[in-house]
């Protein structure tokens, strides 16, 4: 409505898609490095994205990632600025360390069997982490 635009219009169809696109473009790039981080130990980087300032701080462009982020984010780039002490050659090993520490404690962790019907194990085979919520200011 704010857009003048009518319910039925084909404008209006374009702004509710728009929304769910990019939602799952974001699902996707994540699927993407999780995926990479998971087989390679942490998201694979072109030599390209990755640069050094004079003063030895390292700089990863991070966005846009391919040619059609190229074209529909003309003027838009991300990077990150890694802390002093990462250098190209340790980049990797500062990169998704969660995500090693939770691989390499399934590793050595014998996970217990599941009995038949029982769906509360998350130590099992599938499991990959383990998350624990522990409420704030809950309400008496």
């Amino acid at each position: 409505k704010a857009k003048g635009y009518t319910t039925d219009s084909p404008l209006a169809g374009e702004e509710y898609t728009a929304g769910c696109m990019i939602i799952c473009r974001c699902l996707r790039l994540l699927m993407q490095a999780m995926q990479e981080t998971w087989k390679n130990g942490a998201p694979v980087l072109k030599p390209t994205q990755v640069r050094t300032r004079k003063d030895g701080q390292v700089i990863v462009k991070v966005m846009p990632t391919n040619a059609a982020d190229r074209l529909l984010l003309m003027e838009i780039s991300g990077e990150v600025w890694m802390q002093k002490n990462v250098t190209k050659e340790n980049l990797k090993d500062t990169m998704a360390v969660y995500y090693k520490t939770v691989r390499s404690a399934k590793k050595l962790h014998k996970p217990r069997p599941t009995p038949p019907g029982d769906n509360t194990n998350t130590t099992g085979e599938d499991a990959q982490a383990a998350v624990t919520v522990t409420p704030v200011g809950r309400p008496e």
